[in-house]
């Protein structure tokens, strides 16, 4: 099952609406100092089961998928304007 690019914009945007503004930024400064301690969690969490470990490993995750993780958690809490939702997910 794939989400396209849109529906992915829509709900971003759904979210990430003015009225939301203030609790996204109280969730980003809760989330953003341990957004690398979430990626870990999470990709420990996938290497530990057996279907996932099929398409990833520690090599892989150590040097690229947690660094993208984390980033992308704080981006996905981290409030922003639709224009900017537009710049980063088009």
């Amino acid at each position: 099952m794939s989400i396209s690019k849109r529906h992915y914009l829509n709900l971003l945007e759904k979210i990430h609406c003015p009225e939301n503004e203030a609790i996204l930024l109280k969730i980003s400064d809760i989330v953003e100092p341990h957004s690398d301690a979430i990626a870990q969690h999470f990709y420990n969490t996938m290497l530990g089961n057996a279907k996932a470990a099929h398409f990833i490993n520690h090599d892989i995750v150590k040097k690229r998928l947690r660094a993208s993780m984390s980033a992308w958690i704080i981006s996905a809490f981290r409030y922003q304007n639709s224009s900017q939702l537009l710049r980063i997910y088009s």
